[in-house]
């Protein structure tokens, strides 16, 4: 049921208004001035509002203006007893959608108002749709979290970030160890169910800001911004250890599920492109497979150990 606010000084008008919208379906809240009408709107949602446009103090015109700064979709019809040019073309100016003259017709008002709330509807319909098309081209399918092509954008956009601004960027790449026994003894059913139950278990264990994506397969990456080495290691460790004491559904026992976590920090003078992280961060993570699994392992203590990685 569509809700409207009607915003008018006039008490015995609000009285019969609420009337005639509420007999036909409408839910009805009412105030009395501009002030009360901004709060209301600041505390609620609605699909429409009726708005006076002379009222005492802060007229309909001023909270037009005031209500388009905050929420510039809802539909406003403005109520005027004078019918004056001048004041509907100030009032579309300020975000009006459309006007009615007092006294008015009762069908001509119902018929605006049921338009203006269909085109929200649509709108809002729009909106939804839009923004499910933009998770599936962001989202991985199976886990929930960001995919391959997501990541690539956050990591050309935070590698320019953190080059303009002289800032830590880290990169993360990860994957299971022994992934494939896991599959060949469960299933791939199961296995899947692992990956669902990894994504969670990293998601409540890194930042808002903190770009996790599934890269391929079992090999997932998580993108740091502002965090240097040792917060990357620390990062790395906690996730590697979160991981290792879960007891996975499905899954014989506690420790039977591993990974293991190449690293790799901005600005460094490996990398000169963001493609660059990614190709040592998985350099690392070869490394961390190589000296046994179950381990993380930073580029640069690769290099201070003198390792040559193509």
């Amino acid at each position: 049921m569509a809700k409207i606010l009607v915003i008018d000084d006039d008490e015995d008008f609000r009285k019969m208004i609420r009337i005639l919208l509420e007999l036909n379906k409408y839910t009805v809240e009412t105030a009395e001035d501009g002030y009360k009408g901004l709060e209301k709107i600041k505390n609620g949602e609605y699909d429409l509002i009726l708005l006076d446009v002379m009222m005492p103090g802060m007229t309909g015109i001023d909270v037009c203006y005031a209500i388009r700064i905050k929420n510039p979709e809802i539909p406003i019809v403005l109520l005027t007893a004078k019918g004056e040019k001048e004041d509907l073309v100030t009032g579309i100016n300020a975000g009006a959608n459309d006007y009615i003259t007092k006294p008015f017709e009762t069908e001509v008002l119902l018929a605006k108002i049921k338009s203006l709330i269909r085109l929200k509807e649509l709108q809002d319909e729009l909106k939804r749709t839009n923004k499910l098309l933009e998770n599936l081209a962001t989202t991985d399918g199976l886990t929930g979290i960001y995919n391959h092509r997501f990541f690539y954008e956050k990591l050309n956009e935070e590698f320019e970030r953190s080059k303009r601004y002289n800032s830590f960027l880290s990169l993360i790449m990860f994957d299971f160890d022994f992934f494939k026994k896991i599959n060949d003894r469960y299933g791939h059913v199961v296995g899947d169910s692992v990956l669902v139950e990894m994504s969670k278990i990293v998601l409540s264990n890194i930042r808002k800001n903190d770009i996790f994506a599934r890269y391929g397969g079992e090999e997932f990456v998580l993108l740091l911004p502002h965090t240097n080495a040792l917060g990357a290691i620390h990062e790395a460790e906690r996730i590697r250890k979160a991981i290792e004491s879960h007891h996975f559904q499905h899954i014989e026992k506690r420790g039977d599920v591993t990974i293991s976590l190449g690293i790799v920090t901005f600005p460094s003078k490996y990398i000169n492109q963001p493609e660059d992280m990614v190709k040592l961060a998985d350099a690392a993570l070869y490394e961390a497979k190589r000296l046994g699994r179950n381990r993380a392992v930073h580029y640069e203590d690769m290099e201070k150990s003198n390792i040559n990685v193509q």
